[in-house]
Parts: structure tokens; C-alpha cells; sequence
């Protein structure tokens, strides 16, 4: 009877022993999987202060569409959160947004969604008239060049911007020379313009470029339409904003380096 009850002892024990391992386990999984979802979360109390803030229906609809963007595994954190959520105007909402994405925790697509959700965002509130210009923090993103290291080849996201930067800068170029409008007609102005912003963009990336990767060679691309030239630039103007758009999901480009600041810059109308 004795070693009976002392079998039994050892089994409880045992059993105690493991169910206290796999709580410890489950709690290391749970704080696990709220730290990878922290970014997504953030979004959504941001996302939806913004929303209760907001008069205009044209926000709402939008952050409505967002929302459902986010996993519902971040809905689900969020409304478990004890924690006091900010009211976010527009204009802070979107700082809010910002700072997200460049928060060290932030991974590489999160903080394209963020980016992403700012920029959509701050387009709406200029069509609405409710901001003007660029949000502030573009005034303050790293584009200069304090320690160059271009040993490594430029990922693709890169690479392709600048194709399409040469290529915006080659159209617009082509199309300038060939102009047959006279002096101070609207299309001539249009393409001078986009002709100034193409040499611009076409210098910043490179020289941001060539700060921490191999600046690749590139052979311009001779593929527009010259009867509608002005649409053309204008089109090719929008592929660098695209393009410029998926250096943030790159994990090969960190928040501080010179290409990332231009490509906040570009994207949102510097």
C-alpha cells in the first residue's frame, strides 16, 4: 500500500510538473504571437480613432476598406486592449501611421500596410481640402548619406524604381525635344514640368541608391505614346510612385537608409 501511494504521489507530481511546463509554454506562445500582431493592432486603434473623429464620409469609407485589410486576429488583440487609445485626428492619425512603420518592431510588410494606409489616407484628406502639401514627417525622413557601403547589389524593389525613373526621365526628355507646341501652351508647360520633376527624381534616387547598394546600369525604355504625351508622362510618372511604393515592403532596405527616405519623399508628393 505504501509504494502504491507513493506511485501515486509521483504521478500527481509529474503531472503538476507538466502542466506547469505547458503553461509556461502557452504564455511564451501568447506574448509570442501579441508581439508580432503589436503593429497590426496599432493600426487598427489608429485606423479607427481617425474614423471616430472624422466628419466626412469619404474618410469613413475608406478606413472602413482598411480595416478589412488587417487580419481579424488584430480586431480580435484590439478589443482586448485595456490601454488608453489617442484621439487621432487626420493629421495625427496619419503621424500615427508613420511612426508605426518606422518603429524597429515593425516588419517589413506591416510597415508597408502602414505607409500604405497613410498615404491613402493623407490623398483623401486632400481631395476632401481637409490637408494640404505633404504630412510633416516627410520633412524629416533620412536621405542623406552618412556612412556609404554599396558592396551588396540593389534589390529588385530598388532596381525597378529606378527603371522607371530612367524611364520617366527618357520619355520626358524625348517628348521635350520633339514638342511641336508653342511656347506657354498648358501642354507645354506639362511636359516642362514633368521634365524638371523626372530630372529630380531620376538624380535623388541614384545618388540615394548608390549610398548602400551597387547602383545598376540601366538601358532607357522607349515606350510611350508621343501623340498623347502629356498622358504618357503623367503615366509614367504614376509607375515610379508605384514602384517607389514597394521599396517599403523590402526587407533588404531598412528605414534608415537614404532610398527609403526618397521613396517616402516621391510617394507622397515631394
Amino acid at each position: 500500500m505504501m509504494k502504491t501511494s507513493t506511485g501515486i504521489s509521483m504521478l500527481a507530481a509529474v503531472g503538476i510538473l507538466g502542466l506547469g511546463t505547458w503553461g509556461y509554454s502557452s504564455a511564451q506562445q501568447t506574448d509570442s504571437v501579441e508581439k508580432q500582431l503589436a503593429p497590426q493592432v496599432r493600426m487598427v486603434q489608429t485606423l479607427q480613432s481617425i474614423q471616430d473623429n472624422s466628419a466626412q464620409a469619404s474618410i469613413d469609407q475608406l478606413i472602413e476598406k482598411q480595416l478589412e485589410q488587417v487580419p481579424e486576429s488584430a480586431h480580435e488583440l484590439s478589443s482586448t486592449e485595456t490601454s488608453e487609445v489617442p484621439d487621432f485626428s487626420l493629421t495625427s492619425g496619419v503621424d500615427e501611421l508613420w511612426n508605426i512603420a518606422v518603429d524597429h518592431s515593425t516588419d517589413a510588410a506591416d510597415r508597408a500596410q502602414a505607409l500604405t494606409f497613410a498615404q491613402q489616407l493623407w490623398l483623401a484628406g486632400s481631395a476632401e481640402k481637409l490637408v494640404k502639401g505633404s504630412p510633416e514627417f516627410v520633412g524629416t525622413v533620412h536621405i542623406s548619406c552618412d556612412s556609404p557601403n554599396h558592396a551588396e547589389s540593389a534589390p529588385d524593389s530598388v532596381q525597378d524604381t529606378l527603371a522607371s525613373a530612367h524611364a520617366y526621365l527618357y520619355a520626358a526628355q524625348i517628348i521635350d525635344a520633339r514638342s511641336p507646341d508653342p511656347e506657354g501652351s498648358v501642354d507645354e508647360k506639362r511636359i516642362s514640368d514633368a521634365l524638371a520633376q523626372a530630372e529630380k527624381w531620376e538624380q535623388n534616387l541614384s545618388e540615394a541608391t548608390s549610398c548602400n547598394f551597387q547602383v545598376p546600369a540601366q538601358q532607357p525604355a522607349y515606350d510611350f505614346d508621343e501623340a498623347h504625351a502629356a498622358d504618357s508622362l503623367k503615366s509614367l510618372q504614376n509607375n515610379v510612385k508605384t514602384n517607389a511604393q514597394a521599396v517599403w515592403a523590402d526587407s533588404a532596405v531598412t528605414t534608415d537608409s537614404p532610398i527609403f527616405g526618397e521613396s517616402v519623399k516621391l510617394s507622397f508628393g515631394e
